[in-house]
């Protein structure tokens, strides 16, 4: 998700002179885009991708942005060059706002958490069964009545005893306990940011989405996860909950990893 014609408000920002300078961002705090719109105010040179710009910088290399990239990339520089926070649009659409903690997804005081579904709505095992057994049968009663639930859509249902609010329910795969490619995991994460931006949620938790009965690694998993939700871009906040040390690492280790391009 992106908001429409971040370049053009910009464009009004700098000859409105609205907006004021934030004194929250230093330069280890910058986006990927911020980092392309600074590269290329130092050294003149487009990057190669706003999540490549060591790369672009040591290579010379450069390439053609997407038209998302290029509005990102134009705000960004606005921002740079003029003190100016776009308009309606805050630093923080340009700064994707995730947390990793380790914890039990049914504990999160997320607005709504994510359960790794299956088309079946059937909560049998993994994190779906430690969500139903922690916030009732009505969860699964509930998402039953409303399947089938392909994969790259997502539904949502009362969350019973649990804390938060809401379960949204993304399927990975068809059939319960069947064993998916990474792309699932991609797939259903991005229809579980969908729909809670349809929803207006302000928080968001995820568990590891496949990475149970649906035998995708950690890494993979991990990777995938933070993939999606950096190139949606969703405005608000999403945590990502390992339920043990390694998958915590694994999340802290890609979001790192993508964060710098690397």
């Amino acid at each position: 998700m992106s908001p429409p014609s971040i370049a053009m408000e910009a464009t009004l920002a700098m000859r409105e002179g609205s907006g004021s300078l934030s004194s929250i961002l230093s330069i280890s705090m910058l986006s990927g885009a911020f980092k392309a719109a600074y590269a290329f105010i130092c050294h003149c040179k487009i990057p190669a991708g706003l999540a490549s710009v060591d790369l672009a910088l040591s290579t010379g290399r450069t390439c053609e942005l997407s038209e998302t990239d290029l509005d990102l990339f134009s705000a960004a520089s606005a921002f740079l060059c003029h003190g100016l926070i776009i308009c309606k649009y805050s630093i923080r659409i340009l700064m994707v706002d995730i947390k990793v903690q380790k914890g039990d997804i049914t504990e999160s005081e997320a607005e709504a958490i994510v359960n790794p579904a299956n088309s079946y709505g059937l909560m049998g095992g993994g994190a779906a069964l430690n969500i139903k057994r922690a916030g009732g049968q009505i969860i699964e009663d509930e998402a039953v009545k409303k399947a089938p639930i392909p994969v790259g859509k997502a539904i949502s249902t009362t969350a019973g005893y649990l804390p938060s609010k809401q379960v949204i329910h993304a399927p990975t795969m068809e059939r319960p306990a069947q064993a998916i490619d990474a792309e699932n995991v991609k797939i259903a994460t991005i229809a579980a940011l969908e729909l809670a931006s349809e929803l207006g949620i302000e928080t968001l938790a995820f568990p590891g989405m496949g990475c149970g009965v649906g035998g995708v690694s950690y890494s993979d998993a991990a990777k995938n996860m933070i993939e999606a939700i950096m190139e949606y871009r969703p405005d608000y906040t999403v945590f990502l909950i390992g339920f043990d040390d390694d998958l915590t690492l694994e999340f802290q280790r890609w979001q790192k990893r993508l964060n710098h391009g690397i």
